[in-house]
């Protein structure tokens, strides 16, 4: 259990991806107050709150004492506060780095300035904007009778979190919960915002009104930016081989680089969409449980770190199926499990992510490498061909006429057996 939690510490706690992960869902709270005329700016006032506490880390000790009562009456209805589940490992690396011979000390020091500091922005940027929320619905939740405890309940899990010991867990169902799933309260947050979105009751309406805003927003505010920019808009998530756009659905083309909204919102559409899709094309296919069944994948998705990076070694395959060649290919993937997220795409992708991908990645937004197609349409526009090298031609820009090595080849095949599609190959040109 400690393992898999320093784990999912190491790669989770160095970002500021916070808001646009567990706190997606006040965005759309804060969209619904003010289109009910209470105008309400949590979310966005939260990222100044994020470097404030960068700065200092003590800061949410100031905003505790200040707000006493407040917290009192919070916890005492079953508001959660403290550690983020997905940064609650890094203090246990501490230790164990402190245990280093000779070294320990300062290599301790060290990490407790940058993982330690990232890990304390994390969670306390969700305490402090989870209290503001139960302080902000608490009076129209009283006025209209409803249960403070319920207002604690549902404020705790649209901030992504549930008290699994207040759900009657045991102790020994947490610890495996731990280790076979990423983040289990997050998972399990999100799994009960899906039964509220097919409920009834006050905290089913909050949830309802909030996804609803952010969802109508966010699809409105998509399709209105990608017509500004010229862009035609990519709003079908089901998979490529369906139809649909796969995983450029709702990004935006930024240099070589996808980037879009992630969180639970998105796989949950993603995976019922290509269920859909599936069910229409091809219903058979669904009682077949490999690599490219969309409840597999989703699930897969949510597996542990231990169990993710255990299962991948043993099969010599990575999450997307793709076949380790060689004992880099093993140490690549084991040195992934240490590495922040947003610093993946620099040792595990071809071509390395650039600044674009990594500063997305960064504040907790889903990217990858622009389709194949993509980039060489935008290329040849520059005289460059798909792998960005200088070409002189007299056909059209848009013909695609490159030759390649085959060490290119495979490259490519790789990323478009990542992204499900096939534009197939002649030969060694593209």
């Amino acid at each position: 259990r400690d393992i898999s939690r320093a784990i999912v510490g190491q790669i989770a706690a160095m970002d500021f991806s916070p808001l646009n992960i567990q706190g997606l869902t006040l965005l759309g709270h804060n969209l619904k107050m003010t289109v009910t005329g209470k105008p309400s700016a949590i979310w966005l006032k939260s990222w100044g709150t994020m470097a404030k506490t960068f700065k200092n880390p003590e800061r949410i000790n100031t905003f505790r004492m200040n707000n006493a009562d407040l917290y009192k009456k919070a916890i005492e209805a079953g508001k959660m506060t403290g550690e983020s589940e997905f940064v609650s490992g890094v203090s246990t690396v501490g230790r164990w780095l402190g245990k280093v011979p000779i070294v320990g000390k300062p290599i301790k020091s060290f990490y407790k300035q940058t993982w330690g500091r990232m890990g304390a922005v994390y969670s306390d940027v969700l305490e402090e904007a989870g209290i503001k929320m139960f302080e902000q619905l608490e009076p129209i939740w009283l006025k209209e009778g409803h249960n403070i405890f319920e207002l604690a309940s549902v404020t705790n899990r649209m901030m992504g979190t549930v008290s699994a010991t207040a759900r009657g867990i045991s102790a020994t169902r947490q610890a495996a919960e731990q280790i076979a799933a990423f983040a289990p309260s997050y998972l399990r947050a999100s799994m009960l915002l899906m039964r509220d979105l097919v409920s009834r009751g006050a905290s089913a309406r909050e949830v309802q009104a909030s996804l609803i805003a952010l969802l109508t927003a966010g699809a409105s505010a998509y399709y209105v930016i990608e017509k500004m920019r010229g862009q035609e808009p990519k709003m079908q998530p089901w998979a490529k081989r369906l139809g649909g756009d796969g995983a450029d659905a709702y990004t935006f083309l930024i240099g070589d680089t996808r980037v879009g909204i992630g969180t639970w919102m998105y796989g949950m559409i993603k995976t019922l969409a290509d269920v859909a899709a599936i069910a229409v094309d091809d219903p058979d296919s669904l009682i077949v449980w490999n690599q490219q069944h969309p409840v597999v994948r989703f699930l897969k998705s949510k597996s542990g770190a231990i169990v993710g990076l255990s299962t991948e070694l043993a099969a010599g395959r990575n999450f997307y199926g793709q076949k380790f060649d060689s004992a880099t290919d093993y140490l690549i993937r084991i040195a992934e499990s240490f590495v922040p997220i947003a610093g993946q795409s620099l040792i595990t992708q071809e071509p390395k992510g650039g600044l674009v991908q990594v500063g997305a990645e960064l504040v907790g937004l889903r990217t990858h490498p622009a389709t194949p197609e993509g980039v060489l349409s935008k290329r040849n526009e520059a005289g460059q061909n798909v792998f960005g090298e200088s070409i002189k031609r007299t056909e059209p820009f848009w013909s695609p006429t490159s030759r390649i090595t085959p060490e290119q080849t495979t490259m490519v095949a790789n990323e478009l057996n990542r992204l499900e599609m096939d534009i197939g190959f002649v030969g060694n040109d593209i």
